[in-house]
């Protein structure tokens, strides 16, 4: 997706005179899925909160890929991570670590992993 993101981007800047950015907040937790209609499919828990949060957190980090901690521990083996952010989230009690993801080591792998766990 930031892949994407950059190479649009000078598109969007001679037409608009602005860079595009998109922040990206991950969190791993347990969620409830389902249909909220024929067309619609919806995630609700607390770590799609969590994660939502973490998204707001780019803004002010700078950063453009934010992991959470525990999403950090599960994918350690196939993620480099460059800075850790210690950030207060809204509506959440405490600080939490969250990592800037610098790459992943190959991204195929995370993708498969990820993809193999959520079946």
């Amino acid at each position: 997706m930031l892949e994407t993101v950059e190479r649009f981007t000078p598109y969007v800047e001679a037409l608009y005179g602005r860079r595009m950015r998109i922040g990206i907040g991950i969190h791993t937790g347990e969620v409830v899925v389902g249909a909220a209609s024929q067309q619609r499919v919806t995630a609700i828990g607390d770590a799609v909160n969590v994660a939502s949060r973490i998204e707001a957190a780019t803004k002010s980090t700078g950063a453009n890929l934010l992991i959470s901690a525990a999403t950090e521990r599960e994918a350690r083996a196939q993620v480099q991570v460059q800075r850790r952010f210690r950030v207060a989230l809204a509506g959440k009690r405490g600080e939490y670590d969250l990592y800037e993801v610098a790459a992943p080591h190959d991204e195929r792998v995370v993708l498969k992993k990820f993809d193999n766990q959520i079946r």
